[in-house]
């Protein structure tokens, strides 16, 4: 079981003493299935007062499959003291999910402190490069130059603007999306002549003021292991979740949540995007994106950590201005979300544009 298997067949009628012709199988290689084993520790938590998220650890055992190819997540009512009866016969919540592989999604970020980056680079993915591609390449352009290398089979390129409420950048993101079934894949390279193969260049054949050119993941490929369920359940009742695993050929038995959860407010998740750029040598710009879940509570403002200092503004406000800092001094910043049900867990802000000091290294 696993191995791969080629078949041929021949006949013999008893006369002489040789086989006639083989006939060869189709399809020419198989592999003996069995089905999977099923996942394991499957959890369940609150995401607000009408969702929960489900996870799960995969099965080691395939069934003789080089993958698992999709989950199916189950939810049920359950009424106290009675085991959950995962149909659609029962009067009591019934519902099933496919959970199927999801695209890896890069972005290749071009960013400046003016309106006057040019140039061109090279991206690397995999061991091969591409032609080179100007900063200003429409999307097929940079379709075609990535499908044009083998590491590559197929791509969705979209070009949007680089702009960040309160900061002052110029540029252009380029979010691709890999269309093959490939799993979480490893971090295209970019090449501007001026150093060795990183996420990150600056200089060579790129310029402009503070030009950079980076990549970020914006989420790997892959088969998930949670998934959280549409907002259609109900607070004050119990339901529990039980999940399988296909592996093309055969679904594995499946593995029941160890408890039962209620839907319930909670705080909201971390605020996305928190970025922070140098406005001068005594002010910092922060940015950020509202989370995505609020946890069944409106948000109520965001709360803003540098060093030993903090700050809150209120929902409508997604950017914040520190000022009067210390030339001297570096500083951490984070922010977080809060609503009536709590502090989401904090985001630390990320550098929008490199400092000189970075750009300064790369280029030496």
């Amino acid at each position: 079981r696993g191995m791969p298997y080629h078949l041929r067949v021949s006949a013999w009628n008893g006369a002489g003493d040789s086989y006639g012709r083989a006939q060869y199988s189709t399809p020419a290689i198989l592999t003996p299935m069995d089905k999977p084993d099923p996942p394991s520790s499957v959890e369940m938590t609150s995401i607000d007062d009408s969702s929960i998220q489900i996870s799960w650890n995969a099965a080691l055992n395939k069934g003789g499959s080089h993958m698992i190819t999709k989950y199916k997540a189950e939810v049920a009512e359950v009424e106290p003291g009675t085991e959950a009866q995962f149909n659609d016969e029962s009067n009591l919540f019934y519902e099933s999910f496919d959970v199927d592989y999801t695209s890896e999604v890069q972005a290749i970020i071009l960013e400046s402190s003016a309106d006057d980056m040019g140039g061109f680079f090279v991206v690397n993915f995999m061991g091969e490069s591409t032609p080179n591609i100007s900063t200003d390449a429409e999307a097929d352009d940079i379709k075609e130059a990535l499908e044009g290398i083998s590491t590559i089979d197929s791509v969705d390129v979209s070009i949007y603007p680089h702009s960040q409420e309160f900061i002052t950048t110029y540029g252009q993101r380029w979010i691709i999306t890999f269309d093959a079934r490939r799993g979480n894949l490893p971090s295209m390279l970019i090449d501007s002549g001026s150093g060795q193969l990183s996420t990150i260049a600056t200089g060579g054949t790129i310029f402009g003021s503070s030009s950079i050119i980076r990549v970020e993941t914006i989420s790997n490929g892959g088969l998930p292991s949670s998934f959280i369920t549409p907002p259609i359940l109900d607070e004050g009742k119990l339901y529990m979740s039980r999940i399988s695993s296909f592996n093309g050929n055969s679904w594995s038995d499946s593995t029941i949540s160890h408890n039962s959860i209620s839907p319930s407010k909670s705080a909201p998740s971390p605020p996305r995007d928190v970025l922070v750029n140098v406005l001068s040598d005594t002010e910092l710009g922060v940015s950020w994106k509202a989370p995505v879940f609020d946890g069944g509570a409106s948000i109520a403002g965001y709360k803003i950590v540098w060093g030993d200092n903090d700050d809150m503004v209120p929902a409508s406000q997604l950017f914040f201005l520190l000022d009067n800092l210390d030339p001297e001094e570096s500083f951490l910043v984070s922010v977080t979300a809060f609503s009536s049900r709590g502090f989401s867990d904090p985001a630390l802000a990320k550098p929008l544009l490199c400092p000189m000091e970075l750009i300064e290294s790369i280029t030496l």
